[in-house]
């Protein structure tokens, strides 16, 4: 074997993140021949433009986290003189600039997806596109293409239209802002964000009617050193601000997906175009029943195993909010879910409960939103030949393939990186004393999340020194033999870190009474 390249020392920070992105085969490159094709690309000019929907005029705005550089959603909303709604859900328009099978288009969909690690972003698309041309800057027109629906004041969908446009963001909002004017009520623009989360929190209210699952995710966001040494850490949980901008995705999401049933319509086909879906199929039963006699010992109630639907899920998680055991059981009950997936074939999305559903929203930063952008504008002008829509329905099926893979393992690389931040957190407070929540328990031991650092270790079993204990399988639960002491997911418990490995990526436990 030939050394080919050193990455460092173990434990250097430096290090430690580059091999990640070794691990997991990213290249933050791109050839010379997609820098040459990106270089004569210019971003829109304030001149006129007839074959686009010029909405330069109108208050748009985008909300986005405080660090975000490609802002690829913006929103408008204004009253109409019969008391409905006008709301409007502009999306950069990549596809005006990345052409299909150009080697821009063929290197973007090879990674399938942006990949966000702790120390730096792997992009999807070369920089200029994506935190420049594209992005939706404030004060700059850009080209767009929006969903622009009337909805009435109680969320009912009345009429939209799907279209090229240019604007010019008004305003650029970070979400700490605009939590700030929906609890305040006072602010620049206050009256639109208002109007805005209002009409959010009634999507949000018929999703959950209707059948769509209300878990909670939790993100973490690290703050580095000038040498990328990992200094502090923010857990990053749901806001109004978060769930304004996510309902109106997920609304012009799924207008996209059902426009394909009325284009197919339109030209009078028996098959529904080719296109691409994000589907999410029904959960195996007997996952989801292990994690349901789980939350039976956690909320001491009666649980029903066999009639299990998405209101009855609902409520269990809503009994858990704000206990110990609320982020663990999230946790568990999505991983017992099937795994959301990019699909030509449509089966509805169970989470979402929704039938028709497809990603449209983020095209700087995933393959699938450009691809579905090129299909809307090929099909919304002319029906395809029989030889175009077998090439599409091949095509199709290839991209959701690939790009499911590359969205998984973009999950893996983010979560290594966010492990290894972990770990530095974890070196500087060895021998310190933490207590913690239990959120996993095995034969070999507990898996314990630290307060403050938000990290998970392992305290094996044989560190339980105050008694012998034994798995009991059933109740998920370790029970001390002599004194029946049991740890379970969402006990609290005393622990000090002894040890942090970065080989194994592992830190380890020891008991303190």
């Amino acid at each position: 074997a030939k050394v080919e390249e050193s990455l460092g020392k173990t434990g250097n920070p430096e290090a430690e993140f580059n091999s990640v992105l070794k691990e997991y085969d990213l290249n933050i490159n791109f050839s010379e021949e997609i820098i040459r094709e990106v270089e004569k690309i210019r971003p829109p000019q304030n001149r006129k433009y007839t074959k686009r929907l010029d909405l330069r005029d109108e208050l748009v705005i985008t909300i986005d986290p405080e660090d975000a550089r490609d802002f690829d959603d913006a929103l408008s909303l204004k009253e109409l003189e019969n008391g409905n709604y006008q709301i409007g859900i502009h999306i950069a328009d990549v596809s005006n600039y990345v052409k299909e099978n150009s080697a821009t288009d063929i290197e973007a969909r090879l990674r399938g997806t942006s990949v966000y690690l702790v120390d730096r972003v792997v992009p999807m698309l070369p920089e200029k596109l994506s935190n420049e041309i594209c992005s939706l800057q404030e004060g700059k027109p850009r080209y767009t293409y929006s969903v622009i629906a009337e909805i009435t004041p109680n969320g009912k969908l009345v009429d939209y239209q799907i279209c090229e446009t240019i604007i010019i963001n008004k305003r650029r909002y970070n979400y700490d802002e605009v939590q700030q004017i929906i609890e305040t009520g006072q602010g620049d623009n206050a009256e639109l964000i208002l109007e805005l989360n209002k009409l959010a929190k009634i999507f949000r209210r018929k999703r959950f009617q209707k059948g769509g699952i209300n878990f909670h995710t939790t993100e973490y966001k690290f703050v580095l050193d000038k040498n990328k040494f990992p200094i502090k850490v923010y857990e990053k949980r749901s806001t109004d601000a978060t769930e304004l901008v996510e309902e109106f995705m997920l609304f012009a999401n799924k207008i996209v997906a059902q426009h394909i049933k009325v284009l197919t319509k339109k030209y009078g086909m028996r098959n529904v175009l080719p296109f691409l879906y994000r589907i999410h199929d029904e959960p195996d039963g007997t996952k989801v029943r292990e994690v349901l006699a789980m939350i039976k010992a956690l909320i001491k109630k009666d649980v029903d195993f066999n009639n299990f639907d998405s209101k009855l899920l609902n409520k269990y998680l809503n009994e858990l909010e704000g206990r110990p055991e609320e982020t663990t059981v999230n946790q568990l009950l999505i991983r017992s879910m099937a795994k959301a997936e990019y699909s030509h074939q449509n089966i509805g999305h169970y989470g979402l409960g929704f039938v028709d559903y497809t990603h449209f929203t983020s095209p700087i930063r995933r393959y699938p939103d450009l691809v579905v952008h090129r299909l809307l504008k090929e099909f919304s002008s002319v029906k395809p030949s029989e030889e175009r829509i077998k090439y599409l329905n091949l095509f199709t099926r290839e991209v959701g393939k690939n790009s499911t893979q590359k969205e998984i393992l973009a999950q893996e690389a983010e979560r290594t990186s966010n492990r290894i931040a972990f770990l530095f957190l974890s070196m500087d407070k060895l021998g310190e004393v933490f207590e913690g929540t239990v959120v996993g328990v095995t034969t070999w031991g507990l898996y314990v999340k630290l307060d403050e650092l938000y990290c998970e270790g392992l305290l094996r079993i044989r560190d339980l020194v105050d008694d012998y204990y034994i798995f009991d399988e059933k109740n998920f639960r370790l029970v001390g033999k002599r004194r029946k002491k049991s740890y379970g997911f969402g006990s609290r418990i005393k622990v000090r870190i002894a040890k942090v490995d970065f080989e194994k990526r592992q830190i380890d436990l020891v008991y303190e009474e």
